[in-house]
């Protein structure tokens, strides 16, 4: 486990040291609905209350940007920044191009890196590591094979957390395809692993998520 980390070290980042759990909610714009072709994903990140702590959305882009994301669809690699409710970039998650071994490094708003998740190989199971920055264990992502929308937190054996995709309603579901999921964080959770385990969510939903339609 991380120590030494506090708010002050990762400025902007402040609100994660109390927060228990975080929502995080994917904005669908209509055209993206009706023509079915996908446009930058953008997303809505609160607290445990349903505070709006956080707004997050692939950056780059232009016409080339457009044909990755048309053609190697979750496979693409894309760059999502965070930014605070006074518009100032507070993480950047960058998830290079791999085509089974997915990644996403997560990096603070000054370009530190502050850990890794990384897809392991499983024929059944969906798992991955979480590291830090010098590719220190933090804990595991494992996700069973009969629980599609859950992806339980380890230490060793023990359950310590989980990321679910939550049911967004039928209507929703079927029409819009946004994805919206949960965190519940380990209570001993350090400021960094909650930072990480955050950049997990969107690892998750491109690897897992994104081709409903």
């Amino acid at each position: 486990m991380y120590t030494g980390i506090t708010g002050s070290d990762l400025p902007g980042l402040q609100p994660l040291e109390a927060a228990v759990g975080l929502g995080v909610r994917q904005k669908r714009e209509w055209g993206e609905i009706f023509t079915g072709l996908e446009t930058r994903n953008k997303y809505s990140i609160t607290d445990e209350r349903g505070q709006e702590l956080f707004f997050a959305a692939e950056t780059g882009g232009g016409l080339m940007g457009f044909v990755v994301r048309v053609f190697l669809k979750t496979h693409r690699p894309f760059t999502m920044t965070l930014v605070d409710p006074q518009r100032q970039d507070v993480l950047k998650i960058v998830r290079p191009f791999r085509w089974y071994f997915f990644e996403v490094e997560v990096y603070d708003g000054h370009g530190v890196l502050i850990g890794r998740v990384k897809r392991e190989f499983s024929w059944l199971r969906r798992i991955f590591t979480v590291t830090g920055p010098m590719e220190e264990d933090i804990c595991q992502l494992f996700g069973p094979i009969l629980k599609p929308w859950t992806f339980f937190i380890r230490k060793g054996t023990e359950e310590t957390g989980r990321i679910v995709k939550r049911w967004s309603g039928l209507g929703k579901e079927m029409f819009t395809s946004a994805d919206n999921f949960g965190i519940s964080y380990p209570p001993e959770a350090s400021l960094k692993e909650k930072v990480v385990l955050l950049g997990a969510v969107f690892l998750i939903d491109l690897t897992y998520f994104e081709t409903k339609n």
